[in-house]
């Protein structure tokens, strides 16, 4: 019998690398990143309708409940691709900051997907419901399937990578928006693609050394984030972010996808206590989260 409800965390994600290595023909960019699923997480929660309607809800004012919002284009597009036409009914609790670089509307989208595959009984299989995450999204193919993993290509090209252990995230955001859409053409108005085509993105692949080592002390020595150069100058808020983690003990803070959101990593929760309690003398959002192990968010359904 079909369920009539369920109830799913969409995780957020920071990207330990994000390394941007040319502007593709179609307009669109190759990246090659190290993504990292944290415990950050909005809640999706979705009730079957008797009708055929889509009613949205979401705890956060200005988001659109409308076709305009990726949730609601993934009902869409899963009911095209499926032949089922039942109504549904999603409330969306957001935790994560609207366009703040750490996939939020992604990570919404990728759930609803695995959601509506249990709702319905499709039983749709990861390629296939990775499939429909790549026409939604550069960041819903690498929420399906979570974890710590290798991004490239357009963001479709996903390789797992070995669980990172536990650790202490703090994660800040100016209050301010970026649009990843803005940030690309940002970068393409200072660098010259036939020239930087030649990068190798080696950072990304010095840190998938040292995590396939094994040696996750050496982390914070490799990340890196090619939309440094761009964000900080347009959001000064960003800078203050990262001086203050700085400022507080942590080893390296990073801008997470294009921003405006910023992390640090840390030992202790009492560590990421104290740098939470420097951020909020001026920050709106500043939190304790930490890192999600693979194949977690399957043990919430």
């Amino acid at each position: 019998m079909m369920n009539n409800s369920v109830c799913i965390n969409a995780y957020a994600k920071i990207n330990l690398t994000l390394e941007i290595l040319n502007r593709l023909p179609d307009g669109f960019h190759e990246i090659r990143s190290v993504m990292q699923q944290v415990e950050l997480h909005d809640d999706i929660i979705i009730h079957q309708r008797q009708d055929r309607k889509i009613i949205l809800h979401c705890d956060v004012p200005k988001i659109p409940l409308d076709g305009n919002n990726i949730v609601w284009k993934t009902v869409e597009l899963v009911r095209q691709r499926s032949g089922v036409h039942h109504g549904v009914e999603i409330f969306i609790a957001k935790r994560i900051p609207v366009a703040g670089g750490l996939a939020g509307g992604s990570s919404d989208a990728a759930t609803t997907i695995r959601g509506l595959n249990k709702l319905w009984e499709l039983n749709l299989s990861q390629d296939q419901m990775t499939n429909l995450g790549e026409q939604l999204g550069m960041d819903v193919p690498y929420c399906l399937i979570g974890g710590t993993a290798f991004v490239s290509g357009k963001g479709q090209i996903i390789k797992p990578l070995p669980s990172l252990p536990e650790q202490q995230v703090v994660i800040a955001n100016p209050g301010t928006s970026m649009s990843t859409h803005v940030a690309y053409k940002a970068l393409d108005e200072i660098i010259d693609w036939s020239k930087h085509n030649q990068y190798i993105g080696t950072n990304t692949a010095d840190l998938i050394k040292v995590i396939e080592n094994g040696k996750t002390s050496e982390i914070s020595k490799h990340l890196y984030n090619d939309f440094e150069k761009i964000i900080r100058p347009r959001i000064p808020m960003v800078s203050k972010i990262i001086e203050t983690m700085l400022s507080c003990g942590a080893k390296v803070a990073l801008l997470s996808g294009s921003g405006p959101s910023v992390y640090c990593l840390v030992s202790t929760q009492d560590h990421a206590k104290l740098v939470v309690a420097g951020l909020q003398e001026f920050t709106p959002f500043a939190v304790v989260t930490s890192t999600v192990t693979n194949q977690k968010q399957f043990l919430d359904e």
